[in-house]
């Protein structure tokens, strides 16, 4: 196609890069060139997006890895012991009491 015959204002199909690349094709007789370049452009879109999924995982891995080195040291810090769950258990049962005997306690100490 060397003439692009339209109505007025619709000459425009010219001034797209697309219509530009398909005549120049059809003139070279480079249909097979263009499908090779069209697949290679998307595998390496397609290999662009693996990549960029990968970088995004690995560093949701690394992240996970930290919270965790973070969490192991916390707990070796901590040094807890056998049957010390149980014992603390208790303890805040005790003190969850605390407020409740505090007010009840400045009562009796007002009469």
């Amino acid at each position: 196609m060397l003439v692009d015959l339209h109505g007025q204002h619709e000459a425009q199909s010219l001034l797209r890069p697309s219509t530009q690349r398909d005549l120049l094709d059809a003139f070279g007789d480079a249909d097979a060139e263009r499908d090779r370049v069209r697949a290679a452009f998307a595998a390496a879109q397609a290999a662009r997006a693996r990549e960029a999924d990968l970088t995004t995982k690995r560093d949701d891995v690394r992240k996970r890895a930290d919270y965790l080195r973070h969490v192991a040291k916390e707990i070796r810090e901590a040094a807890p012991k056998a049957g010390e769950d149980e014992a603390l258990a208790a303890e805040v049962k005790r003190l969850s009491n605390v407020e409740e005997l505090t007010k009840v306690s400045s009562q009796l100490a007002e009469i």
